[in-house]
């Protein structure tokens, strides 16, 4: 159970986990982030954040008052088209279904394979028969 081969050294779990000091810096320094948090933002800035906000909702609001406009037709097509295959479906399985349902053709199946096991048995006896008189 103490097999050291597997093991590694732990200078590659240092550089594997970077914990080196020759690793390079991040990429976002966070000096550097705070800086840019403390300035004011610009009034250039507040009215392109303005107008880009702005344009966002107008757009929101014309597809979202678009889909409401027009959910209720996809909505008849889609269920028009569901409520068509369940006909056509139902017309291909009911039919089926009502001869199953009906009470003769179940006794007359059952009429048929007993008169098939009769048969079979009646054929191997007469076989048996004729091999024993050889």
């Amino acid at each position: 159970m103490n097999d050291r081969d597997d093991l590694l050294d732990e200078g590659t779990l240092r550089r594997a986990l970077r914990f080196d000091p020759d690793e390079p810096r991040p990429r976002f320094d966070a000096r550097a982030i705070a800086a840019v948090a403390r300035q004011m933002p610009t009034r250039r800035v507040a009215v392109f954040a303005l107008a880009a906000s702005f344009v966002t909702g107008l757009v929101a609001a014309t597809v979202w008052s678009a889909a409401v406009a027009v959910a209720p037709t996809v909505a008849d097509e889609v269920i028009s088209t569901v409520v068509a295959v369940a006909i056509d479906v139902a017309n291909v399985v009911l039919p089926i279904a009502q001869l199953a349902a009906d009470p003769v053709v179940p006794a007359s199946l059952l009429a048929a394979l007993g008169v098939a096991i009769l048969h079979e048995l009646r054929e191997r006896r007469e076989r048996a028969h004729v091999r024993h008189a050889s």
